[in-house]
């Protein structure tokens, strides 16, 4: 279809298509975020971390053990923590909508993402860059490191057609498990992530 042809299309039924994006905006994801919250925060609290999560996608959701606490910290400063949040497409956009992200819309997705306190963007890449047997450790267990731009990272699929299922349902807990096994997955490398923070401490 050349780009005329999709702008035809797209004029044809802009009222589905504004109706659409809206409803998921106004309804879909306000739905999904609680859902959301609810799995990650009982997974939270099994494993025994800090974090916060709300139950709006756009709201905080950062995780956290506790032993990645800042030493001598009296705030929520951390080493080392996770945030979850969306990939962008591969064009470098974001996608319209949270729910485009879940649904891997032009290779976008949902994710678990590494960050620090207490270093800035450069220290930080470089720590990846230079930590080479703690990132090709974390590689070979299905995380995804680019220094370049100081992404590590955790990717979430989520099956859309179980996702589908949910919004007719409104139970998520299949659809959305692969969020908490995420996690799980996460405490499962401690083992390299703990020599990351330790990396990052001596760079305190």
């Amino acid at each position: 279809m050349s780009v005329a042809e999709a702008g035809a299309v797209i004029i044809r039924y802009i009222d589905e298509l504004e109706a659409s994006v809206r409803h998921v905006r106004t309804s879909m994801e306000p739905m999904l975020g609680r859902a959301l919250a609810a799995i990650l925060e009982k997974q939270r609290k099994t494993l025994g971390w800090d974090g916060e999560i709300e139950g709006d996608l756009e709201g905080p959701a950062w995780f956290a053990p506790k032993e990645w606490k800042t030493p001598g910290d009296v705030q929520d400063n951390h080493d080392l923590f996770i945030e979850f949040n969306r990939k962008d497409c591969d064009d470098g956009d974001s996608t319209d909508t949270w729910v485009g992200a879940f649904c891997e819309f032009a290779g976008s997705c949902v994710q678990f993402a590494f960050d620090t306190n207490t270093q800035g963007v450069r220290p930080w890449r470089a720590i990846l860059r230079n930590e080479t047997d703690i990132i090709d450790e974390l590689k070979s267990l299905g995380f995804r490191c680019d220094p370049r731009t100081g992404e590590l990272t955790l990717r979430v699929t989520i099956d859309r057609d179980l996702l589908a299922q949910a919004f007719i349902t409104d139970e998520f807990d299949l659809a959305l498990e692969p969020a908490a096994l995420a996690l799980n997955r996460i405490q499962a490398a401690r083992g390299p992530l703990d020599r990351l923070v330790a990396a990052i401490r001596k760079k305190a």
